[in-house]
């Protein structure tokens, strides 16, 4: 398999980036419930220029509000389909409307560049946790790495400083494999695309998570394993 390697930095500000965008637009007063999320979150594409819509399509959200969270449900549908009220069904979550796709990321196109790849990696995850206020999700709290967390030479302690992480390698464990290269990377074989990444998660235990997800050349969705390879001291509680 071919490797292409990306910066950590790059990835954070763009995921940064993400998030003001749509916090910034997210109303200050809110009932709790169930509605129709006032924001588009096929705004979000315009981040990830590497990826589009298939023609025909469009992305619609549900939002929720039990104070002070909120989270959101973004849906893939035929461009001009009815989009209902949500409906929430016996757990609490709002029925797939009708004409809605399985999976947003059916969807979606891209380039077949890596980059692309890599970008849809991160956008499946910031659709799951569109219009998402809440001190406990994981994927809010991911701080993604581009080297080696203990090495003084690379600046990143100093990075996760603000993070509440251990500098101190002595109180970590390794419950899986140690990364041989900490760079967001896409490998490219001859009909599949891996994508790998590493982040520090500080809230309630720190940790190092390995995502990784798999393709088939051509196709945007994938399947993902995301473990916790390494377990530090407690970190942080709100």
């Amino acid at each position: 398999m071919k490797q292409y390697t990306f910066q950590g930095g790059a990835i954070r500000a763009l995921r940064s980036a993400v998030t003001t965008h749509w916090l910034a637009l997210m109303p200050a007063v809110r009932e709790d419930g169930w509605r129709k999320s006032e924001l588009d979150p096929t705004a979000l594409l315009d981040y990830f220029g590497s990826l589009k819509m298939k023609d025909g399509y469009s992305l619609r959200a549900y939002e929720r509000r039990q104070a002070p969270d909120s989270w959101g449900k973004v849906w893939a549908m035929p461009a001009g389909h009815p989009f209902a009220d949500p409906k929430p069904n016996g757990n609490g979550q709002p029925a797939k409307p009708a004409g809605a796709l399985d999976d947003p990321m059916q969807a979606l196109e891209g380039d077949g560049s890596p980059y692309s790849y890599l970008c849809a990696s991160l956008l499946a995850r910031e659709l799951e946790h569109f219009a998402t206020v809440c001190p406990q999700s994981e994927w809010l709290n991911c701080f993604i790495l581009g080297s080696d967390p203990w090495s003084h030479a690379n600046g990143m302690g100093h990075a996760l400083a603000g993070q509440g992480f251990s500098k101190d390698r002595a109180t970590w464990r390794w419950i899986g494999q140690e990364p041989k290269d900490w760079r967001p990377s896409v490998y490219y074989g001859q009909r599949t695309v891996t994508v790998i990444f590493h982040a520090f998660i500080g809230n309630s235990r720190q940790r190092i998570i390995t995502f990784e997800d798999h393709y088939l050349r051509g196709s945007y969705t994938f399947n993902r394993q995301e473990e916790s390879v390494a377990s530090g001291p407690a970190g942080y509680t709100w």
